[in-house]
């Protein structure tokens, strides 16, 4: 039997790629992207009040669609009564619990982000 010691341990770099950037990566890499010079502190202004106008507009328009690319959508969801079922397995009734209502964001992609991820090419420039 080998011992653990003998098998080295391999860090593979695909896990780091999979880790996802955090607000403030974003804004030190838009930062440092832009093309005229921004400050961090100007960026997240300019993130929170995007956060500002979104939540704005889904709470009035049930809305928000961001330079196409991406739209956000508010569902309502219903609330929901009590009521009987029959369990498939056992067969036997089932009491069903009642939901509040809720509301829920959908975000789709648009043709701009669609294009980038399928095909890798901006479909028409700024």
């Amino acid at each position: 039997m080998k011992s653990r010691a003998a098998v080295p341990f391999v860090w593979h770099s695909r896990h780091e790629l999979r880790r996802a950037l955090t607000q403030k990566q974003i804004i030190a890499m838009a930062a440092e992207t832009s093309y005229c010079s921004v400050s961090i502190k100007q960026v997240e202004g300019v993130m929170d009040a995007l956060f500002n106008v979104a939540c704005a507009e889904l709470k009035n328009n049930g809305m928000f669609t961001l330079a196409g690319w991406f739209r956000l959508k508010l569902k309502k969801q219903p609330a929901t009564e009590e009521k009987w079922g029959i369990n498939p397995v056992t067969k036997k009734p089932l009491l069903f619990k009642s939901k509040p209502a809720s509301k829920r964001v959908r975000a789709f992609a648009m043709a701009k982000l669609k294009g980038i991820l399928l095909r890798g090419v901006l479909l028409d420039s700024w």
